[in-house]
């Protein structure tokens, strides 16, 4: 998904993350993903919080089934607004942060 993070600088102090489809504020966290290599590019922990189940789950992720060389955290949203469910992703590389909006098909392709 190719659309730019943008917020709404509705106080001063805070900004609001605006939903990629409709640029509405009211976005829903559903669920959180956590994922942290053993070592640069090697395989993972991945640690998954789910609001609608109400648990957490750990998983062991193999090297080959990930698309990045470090670790990332993703965002699962619901918006108000319109059908879309965003996840937001926040990945590190070469000593850079990259916050990236992403579909759930282009999600599925980062770790598998």
């Amino acid at each position: 998904m190719d659309v730019p993070i943008s917020f709404d600088g509705l106080f001063s102090s805070e900004h609001i993350l605006k939903c990629p489809k409709c640029s509405e504020s009211n976005l829903h966290q559903e669920r959180v993903e956590a994922l942290f290599r053993d070592e640069e590019s090697g395989p993972g922990t991945l640690t998954v919080s789910d609001r609608a189940s109400g648990m957490s789950t750990v998983l062991r992720v193999e090297a080959k089934n990930i698309d990045f060389r470090r670790d990332a955290v993703y965002i699962h949203f619901t918006c108000e607004h319109c059908t879309s469910r965003p996840i937001l992703e926040i990945r590190q590389d070469r000593g850079s942060t990259w916050f990236t909006w992403l579909t759930p098909e282009e999600r599925a392709k980062r770790v598998g």
